[in-house]
């Protein structure tokens, strides 16, 4: 659950961090873009702070859904949800979201834990991304999603 939005500058660039809980736990403090080097740069002005939902609530047990890249949702229907060559394939209720330096980004497929399909969230972009290994830096995906699940 996403608790509380923080969005600032250091160093000359924008920031947004996010608080999210796990089951009642402080689980991570999510910033984009990445904060290595800016780690003990001072804050240039005041935070915007954003309560996103209150931690006292009920859990109802579901995850907040995603929108999908409409591209990804007519892959999976033409060619099912069904793992090719290794891949894991996630629609709206599966999908997760990670942090990279260049953004947060939602996890459209992923293969054996080191390629990714992704979909870029913020900022926000209806081009899909291909991260070829986990260390890596996605890359726009100009080709069609068979171009790398084939692989």
């Amino acid at each position: 659950m996403e608790l509380v939005e923080v969005r600032f500058k250091a160093g000359g660039k924008r920031f947004k961090s996010t608080l999210i809980s796990i089951a009642g736990y402080i689980f991570e403090f999510r910033l984009q873009p990445g904060g290595r080097y800016i780690a003990f740069a001072p804050w240039e002005g005041s935070p915007q702070t954003t309560l996103l939902d209150d931690p006292m609530r009920q859990s109802i047990g579901k995850r907040k859904s995603a929108t999908v890249l409409p591209a990804w949702v007519a892959y999976l229907t033409k060619h099912g949800s069904s793992p090719s060559a290794g891949w894991t394939f996630y629609d709206e209720a599966t999908a997760y979201s990670v942090s990279l330096d260049m953004g947060e980004f939602l996890i459209l497929a992923e293969r054996e834990g080191d390629e990714y399909i992704l979909q870029r969230l913020e900022p926000p972009s209806e081009q899909p991304y291909y991260l070829e290994s986990h260390d890596g830096t996605p890359e726009l995906l100009l080709k069609g999603f068979e171009t790398v699940i084939k692989k």
